[in-house]
């Protein structure tokens, strides 16, 4: 393992028991700035080049937008496309605790989505379906190159929700993020992404998420600068939640069939993470 991590297996109990785990200084400033020029970078040359990305619209009608998938980002090359860093594969192996694979299941995101709770996970309304008959091992790391602490536009849990099917179940929490810090969650985890955080009382949560996009603005902190961040998704290898899951991703028409390149399969073998083709 790397030296330089600050984690240990007591993180695997908490993951597995509060749904979610925050891991400190993850990444200097530096590299979480190189990450977002990186992604900028990327975004700008596919707005000019005509290169894949998504363009939503968020509450406000404002646009925001995707980049699928991290391995398509040549510009994250540096970082082993976030995906493949051996800090992030550690993580996800500790976490999940057996053979982990990767998919295809990620994005950098641009400027400010849409806000509401959900979950991710395939059985995530159906409490007699698979997701929830053994501990669930699909998780999602998040990376945020801007402070979300004293800043809006982090994310927000409800707590334990790991653990019910049922959405409203479990307390909100603002999880405050500091610059180079990282989020994970399993997908079973009812969350909201854009949070707007109150002036007054930040820790306040209680606001549902679609509430607080049609408040004005003066009432919650701005974002420390434009919203970039990134997501992927890691499985246990050959377990029944990340089938399932991998089958649902694979029935979606917005999901893109994933090929990996050579060089990224190589790299994959030696760090010991499976690179799976979706069959699309």
């Amino acid at each position: 393992r790397d030296n330089d991590m600050k984690i240990d297996d007591s993180l695997r109990h908490t993951f597995d028991k509060n749904g979610y785990v925050v891991i400190k200084n993850f990444f200097t400033h530096d590299e979480t700035d190189e990450i977002r020029n990186g992604v900028l970078q990327s975004f700008n040359k596919r707005r000019t080049n005509g290169g894949v990305y998504g363009t939503e619209k968020n509450a406000k009608g404002e646009n925001f937008y995707g980049i699928p998938e991290l391995l398509s980002i040549s510009e994250l090359e540096k970082f082993n496309f976030i995906v493949l860093h051996p800090k992030i594969i550690q993580l996800s192996q500790l976490l999940i605790n057996r053979p982990v694979c990767y998919f295809g299941d990620s994005t950098a995101q641009i400027g400010t989505g849409t806000r509401g709770f959900h979950k991710d996970n395939v059985d995530r309304s159906d409490s007699t379906g698979p997701d929830w008959q053994s501990n669930y091992d699909v998780l999602r790391i998040g990376i945020y190159t801007q402070d979300t602490h004293s800043h809006s536009g982090g994310m927000q849990l409800r707590l334990r929700s790991h653990l019910s099917a049922n959405r409203f179940y479990g307390t909100p929490k603002n999880i405050r993020l500091k610059k180079g810090d990282i989020l994970a969650w399993k997908l079973t985890m009812t969350h909201s992404g854009n949070t707007l955080l109150p002036r007054i009382y930040p820790n306040f949560s209680y606001l549902l998420p679609r509430l607080t996009s049609k408040l004005p603005d003066y009432f919650f902190k701005p974002y420390a600068s434009e919203r970039v961040a990134l997501f992927m998704t890691f499985g246990g290898l050959n377990s029944i939640h990340t089938t399932n899951y991998i089958r649902y991703l694979e029935s979606r028409s917005d999901t893109l069939s994933f090929k990996p390149t050579e060089s990224c399969l190589e790299t994959a073998k030696i760090r010991n993470i499976s690179l799976l083709p979706l069959k699309k």
